[in-house]
């Protein structure tokens, strides 16, 4: 979900034209809004332990607080780029933590990567002085392109590997699958 959002987010920021700073505020807010959502209902529902979920939650809250001064407005470029770098780099920084301390996880490395490359791309749109609105658009739009494209390859999305884990999932819930954390 977060994914296709952040494919159809990038796809909008970097080729519409004409943008204008107040609906930029609202798209990155909601944006930031829905990915704060995502980590919390993973931090719910995920079977790790309960210093990762704390993590997801921590995480959420701060992207929730950045989701309503964006939405808030200012009118400021930088500031809005600012405000999205931030976010990528907490939802970052916590997929990198969960994937490295998760021994449920399947393939964390692939995990760990995508979480890295979140956060550098959260730090560069934090570094990088926007100034414009095209500026803006072109480099978050191709960073919120990238971004959903690897969550799509780690959901498996166009390798069959998602329909493989749903048949499996009935088979592991059976056998007694998952182990209750510890």
């Amino acid at each position: 979900m977060l994914g296709a959002a952040s494919l159809v987010l990038g796809v909008v920021v970097a080729l519409w034209p004409g943008k204008s700073i107040p609906m930029l505020e609202l798209l990155v807010g909601g944006y930031l809004a829905l990915s704060a959502g995502v980590q919390v209902v993973l931090a719910a529902g995920a079977r790790f332990a309960w210093p990762l979920r704390g993590l997801l939650v921590i995480s959420a809250a701060l992207t929730v607080m950045l989701a309503v001064v964006c939405a808030q407005g200012g009118n400021s470029v930088p500031m809005l780029s600012m405000w999205l770098g931030m976010g990528l780099t907490f939802r970052g920084v916590s997929q990198a933590m969960v994937s490295v301390w998760d021994d449920q996880l399947s393939d964390p490395g692939r995990h760990e990567l995508s979480g890295v490359a979140t956060a550098v791309v959260g730090v560069v749109l934090l570094i990088v002085p926007l100034e414009s609105t095209a500026a803006l658009g072109w480099a978050g739009g191709a960073a919120l392109i990238v971004l959903g494209a690897a969550e799509f390859a780690l959901a498996g999305v166009g390798r069959g590997e998602t329909r493989t884990a749903w048949s499996r999932r009935g088979s592991m819930q059976s056998a007694g699958w998952p182990r209750p954390v510890q």
